[in-house]
């Protein structure tokens, strides 16, 4: 153990230029599981492997694991002393190395939480400072955040501040960080309480404020304290965060490129800013961060709602992981279910809870810990199964969104009322359930609008307004053509174009892009744009003549793209409807990969090799039809909202 800093990253951490932002982020939902385990919950070695083997086996593909609280290590750095839980020279083992290895055993990746401003706490009165010497609140007086008189910010029971303005201080955790990433196999550094942790700007600006920091403000911007105004100063704390934030990016990109550096942030970040000078909307554009965790804890799902799409509209350069506060949802347990179907639906990259004591009681599953512990199921059985997307409604315990009857639209006509009918119980075999529609039509033409959301737009689930939203049919009846209806932000119908309906009697994928407006007419008042960030679906639309049964299921939306993965051409390997140069890179990559279905394994034969050349060459410059043929996904292949709902029905 090292008690006086090295260093090595001072340099580094010190600079003012921005880390280069990150490419545009692409991370499925299903692929960032993730759960916070915060430091109260582990301590030795056992726990520590019971805590993880529990959150495995709860489904989690990242831990998010405590291991700074308070300027003190859970783990054997070379820049702090040992957090006073295990004594000044450790507990006799690693926690950290201990935690990646149960977690690498286990198939997850661990990411190292630290608190990154906080510098000490003592909750216990007087609020003595730290008894080790070697504390690097003790070591660094100079680092404490200070009024205009630099007077110390009072010890009474909450965290205190390092000053992030300070130079020294930003390096020291840039260290801090560098040394986790360097000497750790974790997937990345995760900053929490990475703002001024009091609100302490408003009437008057409090801390920092004292003589050294006023310097740096004034020598930075060539504007005396007294004359630039308190907007010019906040802007230049929250700058200050800002690098600091970019010197613990640049500390752990050195380490190694490929790890994570994330942070938890507000949830409103016009709030964080103003508030606490956490400028996260400006770290999520510039690629400051690989991942976002805002914050969003509440029971206003509307609220909730409103604050995800505040960063998902932001999210060009860095990934956004739904933070979902569980600990505050015992009073409705299913709260959290519908929080993380939300969540997939408004396109976030993934969620993460927090956190373990609202998942686990001891070694049980909590009522919340059960249901996400299924959610994480049917995200996997899907990834598995090669599909992409969420189901609105997948008719395998009821009919879901289109439980009205067929004939409940006065749009309709050209049916019999009498005859027309749906029916859930046609069993497909390991297909499970679908709906089956029987229309009694006009020889003359008619027209079948399915109503969504039980006639009610307000009945619907809001799915984001991007990416592709359809469902498969089956039918052996020809002449048939399809349409989708929705309903966007302004209140407006807009109508997917027609799709002829392949009546092979195989199961066939009908999908519209909610991106492209060239795929969309006006329908009720609507003007052929899909507008603002959310829709809801109004309506399946049949058109036809005479008598027809029709095969509907898996009613699905993916907010990435195509809602099969699988290239409709089979050398089309990014699916851009063209076989061209860009798929002969793609299949020139993965040349010689062995085992699985690989991209660029056109023949699916198990590897990449000189046949898949000659399919790519044989359809070099073919394009790719709208609708696929594909088989309906198993019923466990797309996340089911009524099976999940009526599993947590049951529970009540």
């Amino acid at each position: 153990m090292h008690h006086t800093p090295r260093c090595l990253l001072a340099g580094l951490a010190l600079s003012t230029v921005a880390a280069p932002a990150a490419l545009a982020q692409t991370t499925d939902f299903q692929d960032h599981r993730a759960v916070w385990i915060s430091r109260f919950e582990y301590n030795s070695l056992t726990s520590i492997n019971q805590v993880i083997d529990r959150a495995a086996a709860a489904g989690f593909t990242d831990i998010y694991w405590q291991v700074r609280g308070q300027g003190d290590a859970r783990y054997d750095s070379n820049f702090e002393s040992w957090e006073a839980t295990y004594g000044p020279n450790g507990p006799g083992f690693d926690p950290l190395e201990a935690a990646v290895t149960r977690a690498d055993a286990n198939g997850v990746k661990l990411h190292a939480w630290m608190n990154t401003i906080p510098f000490w706490r003592d909750t216990v009165a007087p609020n003595d400072p730290p008894s080790d010497p070697n504390h690097v609140y003790n070591l660094h007086p100079e680092w404490r955040l200070k009024d205009f008189n630099g007077n110390d910010e009072p010890n009474t029971g909450s965290y205190l501040g390092i000053n992030p303005t300070h130079p020294d201080a930003r390096a020291h955790l840039a260290n801090v960080a560098g040394d986790i990433a360097s000497r750790y196999g974790v997937a990345g550094v995760h900053m929490d309480y990475i703002r001024l942790i009091e609100n302490t700007f408003n009437s008057p600006i409090t801390f920092p404020t004292d003589p050294d920091t006023r310097a740096r403000y004034e020598a930075d911007t060539g504007i005396t304290f007294t004359s630039g105004g308190t907007a010019s100063y906040k802007q230049w704390v929250s700058d200050q965060i800002t690098l600091t934030v970019q010197a613990i990016d640049a500390a752990v990109k050195a380490a190694d490129p490929n790890l994570k550096t994330t942070a938890a942030v507000w949830r409103d970040f016009n709030i964080g800013n103003n508030d606490y000078r956490q400028d996260a909307g400006r770290w999520v554009d510039d690629g400051d961060l690989d991942i976002a965790h805002p914050m969003i804890y509440t029971t206003n799902d509307a609220l909730f709602r409103q604050n995800l799409l505040l960063y998902r509209d932001r999210a060009d350069a860095a990934d956004i992981s739904a933070g979902l506060g569980s600990y505050l949802h015992g009073g409705n347990p299913g709260q959290t279910l519908d929080q993380l179907i939300t969540s997939q639906a408004l396109g976030a990259n993934g969620y993460t809870i927090f956190s373990y004591g609202s998942i686990y009681s001891g070694s049980t599953l909590t009522s919340i810990g059960q249901d996400v512990q299924q959610f994480n199921a049917e995200l996997v059985a899907r990834d598995n199964d090669g599909l992409l997307g969420m189901a609105v409604t997948d008719f395998d315990d009821g009919e879901g969104y289109f439980s009205s009857s067929p004939t409940a639209s006065g749009s309709n006509f050209g049916i019999n009322s009498a005859t027309a009918e749906i029916d859930t119980t046609e069993n497909l075999g390991s297909f499970g359930d679908s709906q089956k529609i029987t229309i009694d039509g006009d020889n003359n033409g008619w027209l079948l609008r399915h109503l969504a959301g039980g006639s009610s737009p307000g009945g619907n689930l809001e799915l984001l307004a991007q990416g592709f939203v359809g469902f498969w049919l089956k039918t052996t009846d020809p002449g048939l053509s399809v349409r989708l209806a929705i309903d966007d932000i302004d209140g407006t119908a807009e109508r997917g174009l027609a799709k002829n309906v392949v009546a092979d009697g195989e199961w066939n994928l009908y999908e519209w892009d909610l991106s492209d407006n060239s795929a969309w007419e006006g329908w009720v008042n609507g003007d052929g744009t899909v507008e603002g960030q959310t829709i809801t679906l109004d309506s399946i639309q049949f058109f036809g003549e005479g008598d027809a049964v029709i095969y509907l299921d898996d009613v699905s939306f993916n907010p990435f793209g195509s809602l099969s993965t699988i290239p409709i051409n089979p050398a089309d390997f990014n699916s851009d409807g063209v076989v061209d140069l860009l798929d002969f890179d793609i299949l020139a990559q993965n040349y010689n990969t062995i085992g699985g279905r690989s991209v660029g394994d056109a023949n699916g034969d198990g590897v990449v090799a000189l046949l898949d050349f000659d399919i790519l060459a044989q359809n070099f410059g073919a394009g790719s039809p709208a609708v696929a043929s594909v088989p309906e996904p198993a019923s466990a292949a797309l996340l089911g909202l009524p099976a999940l709902l009526a599993m947590r029905r049951r529970r009540a």
